[in-house]
């Protein structure tokens, strides 16, 4: 790391120090600024224990210059908890843990996230940097973790948690604690995060959410959501920023959504724009309008064009209307002039050539039928197979009933994860070509 980089001045204390460490970005493109889950944690820990916390965010450390592990863990921490948000940072999480773990030996490890959620047992092999991983929400086990660090009692379950985190008011984000990178932010990101909710009940097959095991919908009360929104700003200055709520399910209750739109359009932020997702069935020409004033701009997980298909997906609802609904919030869009995005996932198990022209007939529709054109972009996925999902837990019989073929599984262990994770050949009929 260059000497431009200042770290904070560490005095020799009794009290422990912990650090939160993000490892990158998921396919190791563009980052975002945030960080708000290790914001969270760290909100938590300073609020229940004695602990000096630090956070370094490995994308934003590239702005300084190389990157130097040695230097960046030179204060000497006690606890080091680093995030395996997904399945795609399997090996290099566990390759920094080698690392951090060979320069500070005496230093407890931790890991969470998604893929920590989903495959605890993967952190506690013998050949596991960790000594601990947490399952579900990170903040009241790293608190137990820390509290137990301090008492000099290890605990002997390495595997901590579910904890759910019971009021989501209880915590806030301190931005200090990314001061360091604000000057350089912009030279690496574009785009700011931050989190309004968890939870998302809803069981999409494909989704990793029920690694986390509590799914249930837990939002900010919706004026404190809108005054977090400005505490960033007000830090940042996100003139210059797109921002993107990163929430799994945005305002999934009308009336905290209503709440939340209308005071964000009385106290616009200064994001050039805000974007965030939610469920397409939820949305009503009111809300449209109310983004229109809020500059906020919603992306839709639309998986399919296919009714049939969306039911194998298990998207809720009436199906029918839903892909109708679609074509009415396209035109409420267009109407208050709102960009919106949809999203397909090509090759989910059980798609067939079928599916995939009923869906591309329905998308010409959507985006190309109107002479006034569309405000709205589509974005097309490959199905990826991630643990936790419910397709991952019911595999044997999703290969059954659609005659599904994995070409190679687990494939977070080795080789091209890229590909490797798309090598599915979703029906008898069709392969993943």
């Amino acid at each position: 790391m260059s000497s431009g980089a200042a770290r904070p001045n560490h005095k020799r204390r009794d009290r422990p120090r912990v650090l939160l460490l993000w490892p990158g970005s998921l396919f190791g493109g563009g980052a975002n600024f945030g960080v708000p889950q290790l914001l969270s944690i760290a909100s938590a820990i300073r609020r229940h224990t004695d602990a000096e916390v630090d956070i370094i965010d490995l994308d934003l450390e590239r702005a300084f210059g190389r990157v130097e592990l040695s230097s960046l863990l030179a204060p000497g921490y006690d606890l080091v908890g680093m995030s395996c948000y997904s399945s795609y940072d399997y090996l290099k999480v566990m390759a920094l843990g080698a690392l951090v773990k060979r320069l500070l030996p005496r230093a407890w490890l931790v890991t969470g996230g998604y893929h920590a959620s989903a495959r605890p047992h993967e952190f506690t092999l013998q050949s596991s940097p960790f000594q601990f991983v947490t399952v579900g929400d990170g903040e009241g086990p790293m608190v137990r973790l820390v509290h137990a660090l301090s008492a000099g009692k290890r605990p002997l379950m390495r595997i901590v948690g579910p904890e759910p985190l019971p009021d989501v008011n209880s915590l806030d984000y301190d931005w200090s604690l990314l001061a360091r990178y604000r000057p350089v932010a912009r030279s690496v990101a574009s785009q700011a995060e931050l989190y309004l909710s968890r939870g998302c009940p809803y069981d999409c097959a494909f989704c990793m959410e029920r690694a986390k095991r509590d799914t249930s919908w837990r939002p900010l009360e919706a004026e404190r959501a809108v005054e977090e929104i400005h505490r960033l700003d007000k830090f940042l200055d996100l003139r210059d920023w797109t921002l993107f709520i990163a929430d799994a399910l945005f305002g999934m209750k009308k009336k905290w959504r209503r709440t939340f739109l209308e005071g964000l359009a009385r106290r616009p932020s200064r994001a050039r724009k805000i974007w965030l997702l939610i469920r397409v069935d939820l949305i009503e020409r009111e809300d449209i309008e109310l983004m229109a004033r809020a500059n906020v701009s919603p992306g839709f997980g639309l998986e399919s064009g296919d009714p049939q298909h969306l039911k194998r997906i298990r998207k809720a609802g009436k199906l029918d209307h839903y892909l109708e609904h679609m074509l009415e919030v396209s035109d409420w869009a267009r109407h208050y002039d709102v960009p919106f995005g949809a999203n397909i996932i090509v090759g989910h198990p059980g798609e067939t050539e079928r599916s995939l022209r009923t869906t591309a007939k329905y998308l010409r529709k959507l985006f190309l039928s109107h002479p006034k054109g569309t405000t709205g972009f589509l974005s097309v996925d490959p199905f990826r197979l991630y643990p936790g999902s419910p397709i991952d837990e019911e595999r044997s019989q999703w290969e059954h009933d659609t005659g599904m073929r994995i070409h190679r599984y687990p494939w977070w262990h080795d080789g091209d994860q890229d590909f490797l994770s798309e090598w599915i050949d979703p029906s008898a009929t069709l392969d993943f070509r």
